[in-house]
Formats: structure tokens, sequence, C-alpha cells
């Protein structure tokens, strides 16, 4: 297969005479690979796969733009989880996209890194915030929104949020009080892939 993406990393939507809109959007940061460790990226920075056995800490990859001030969104697809563990997707500081946090104490849900995993607990500084939530697996689309304006982050399950969380209306967010400029992160153990 042959993938040819191109986007301008400022989020921006375009609107055409001719009807086709587009926008151009943030992808994974391919300069902040010092935590990929064997995985890497593909499909134009938005696919982070490969296989991982016996290394510390949690491939890792960020988005690209860092988020102040409004409001984001963003889907992974879970690809090649044959269980519900080993991944990790959420919001993170920038303490964790550089070498502050070692790579073997970097996942999403450590240190600076707020995270639903897949086993359906959620993180936020490497402590439990709830448990017993919906678990995930190969198929699964896990919907991230973020409202930096607030610090509330919200997650759902193929189309579901979790536990009546509502980012329209700003109520029952999944994980709150999260403070400084955050980055999209997802971390997959072993070979699950995001």
């Amino acid at each position: 297969n042959i993938y040819s993406d191109s986007t301008i990393d400022s989020p921006t939507n375009y609107t055409s005479g001719s009807g086709n809109n587009r926008g151009n959007y943030a992808t994974l940061n391919s300069l902040a690979n010092s935590k990929f460790q064997s995985k890497s990226l593909s499909e134009g920075n938005t696919k982070f796969a490969g296989n991982m056995s016996g290394a510390s800490g949690y491939p890792t990859a960020f988005s690209t733009i860092g988020m102040t001030s409004g409001k984001f969104y963003c889907e992974a697809t879970v690809d090649n989880s044959t269980d519900q563990s080993g991944i990790y997707v959420g919001v993170c500081d920038k303490q964790m996209t550089t070498t502050e946090v070692t790579v073997a104490n970097t996942y999403p849900g450590g240190p600076g890194g707020n995270a639903y995993g897949a086993p359906g607990d959620m993180k936020k500084n490497g402590s439990n915030v709830s448990t017993g939530n919906p678990t995930y697996g190969n198929g699964d689309v896990i919907g991230i929104a973020y409202d930096a304006d607030n610090g509330k982050l919200y997650f759902s399950k193929n189309g579901t949020f979790v536990n009546s969380a509502n980012p329209s209306g700003g109520t029952s967010p999944n994980i709150s009080g999260i403070t400084g400029e955050q980055f999209f992160v997802f971390g997959a153990y072993g070979d699950r892939n995001v």
C-alpha cells in the first residue's frame, strides 16, 4: 500500500466554492520519537504500529499540535489487539514528550498524563481516577474530547460517551482539573496498535 497524506499543522477548516471543503488537522509527531521504542508511524503519521517485547514503559506517540485553549476532538481505532490491556489514549503535558519522564515511566496515564485504558481504567498522573469503565479492544473506536478552556476530558467508545459524559454541555467529564498545554497521546504495548 502507498499512502500519500499531506497536512498543515494548524487546525483550520477551509470552505470551497466547489463544495469540496477541507481542513488541516494534527497528526502524530514523527519528531517526538524518543518514546516510540520499536514502533513507528505510517499512513501519513496517523497509525502507530509495530511489535515490542521486553522493553520497559509503553511505546508512546504524541500529537503535533499542543492545546492551550479551545475545544478539541480526535479518535483512535484499536488495531491488532487480542486482549483488553496494553493500550491507553488521552492527553498529556509537555513533560511526557521530553526526557523529563523517562522511557521506563512513560505511558499515557503516567506522570503528566490523563488517559483511558483498554482494561476500563482512567488514570491521571499515574493514579486511578475511575475503574470498571467499558473495556475496549480490536476494532473499537475511542473518542477523546478535550476542553482546554475548562480542563475537562471526555472519552467515548464507538460513539457513546462513557459514564454519561457530555462534552457539548460541559457536564460529567471523565477527568477534570487538567492545566497547561496538552497533547493527544497514544500508548500501545506489545503488538497492540492505534
